[in-house]
């Protein structure tokens, strides 16, 4: 993921968010850990019209991942201390897998839900003091990064 996929995923925007936010998320939370380890399986420049075995076996092991990404981010948001910041990245993950595979709707939707997410968030925080997450700065990473998603 580290060394390919994010090169790819960045594009032309150079950003901290896959290189650094992203892992160190997948360092403590499971579902990113997941979702990251199915991205890291899809190879975003191979065509999916020539598979071999070895591709089948790793796009069956990215659904996989992918599943598991989706089930443990469930449990995290069932949480009291769920971190706005997490739930965003999941997003954002979910929406380029869905997207690799050809389902715009399904991306389109993750990425709605983020800004979603967003909106509600920052009603709520409006005239408090927020420290710690640089709200503005990821508010407008995630804009940025999954406006390339629509």
């Amino acid at each position: 993921f580290c060394n390919e996929m994010a090169c790819q995923l960045t594009g032309p925007l150079e950003t901290d968010l896959w290189k650094m936010l992203v892992l160190q998320s997948s360092e403590t939370e499971p579902s990113i850990r997941h979702a990251v380890t199915a991205i890291g399986a899809l190879n975003l420049n191979s065509s999916l019209c020539q598979e071999d075995d070895m591709q089948v076996t790793q796009l069956e092991f990215a659904y996989k991942e992918y599943g598991l990404a989706i089930v443990n981010l469930r449990k995290y948001t069932l949480r009291d201390n769920a971190n706005i910041c997490t739930k965003l990245i999941a997003c954002i993950l979910f929406a380029y897998f869905e997207s690799f595979h050809g389902n715009s709707n399904i991306a389109t939707s993750q990425v709605y839900a983020g800004i979603d997410m967003l909106t509600d968030h920052i009603a709520r925080l409006e005239g408090k003091l927020v420290r710690g997450l640089h709200q503005k700065g990821f508010c407008l990473l995630y804009m940025t990064t999954s406006s390339k998603l629509c």
